[in-house]
C-alpha cells in the first residue's frame, strides 16, 4: 500500500476492527492511497464506512484504476459527490 504522507494508519482501511482507523489532517487538499491486489478483479461497488460520529466525512472521491502498477497513466473509474 502507498499513500499521501499525511495519512497516518492508512493500512486500517483495510481492517475489519473498528478500534483502528486511518486518520489525517484536514488542511491537505490532495490525498491518495493505492491499494496493489494481487489478482485482477472486476470492480462492481465499493463502500466507504465512517464509524467515527465526531470527524468529518468524505466530500469528494475520484476513482482510478490501472491493470498492472505501476503505471503509466491511470485510468479514471469515476468521480463521486458523498451525501452525509
Amino acid at each position: 500500500m502507498e499513500r499521501s504522507s499525511e495519512l497516518i494508519n492508512a493500512n486500517n482501511i483495510l481492517s475489519d476492527n473498528s478500534d483502528s482507523y486511518l486518520y489525517t489532517v484536514c488542511e491537505k487538499k490532495v490525498k491518495f492511497i493505492i491499494v496493489r491486489l494481487s489478482e485482477d478483479i472486476l470492480l462492481e461497488s465499493f463502500q466507504i464506512y465512517n464509524q467515527e460520529y465526531y470527524s468529518n466525512n468524505i466530500k469528494k472521491l475520484k476513482l482510478y484504476g490501472c491493470i498492472n502498477y505501476p503505471c503509466q497513466e491511470w485510468k479514471s473509474i469515476g468521480e463521486f459527490t458523498m451525501q452525509n
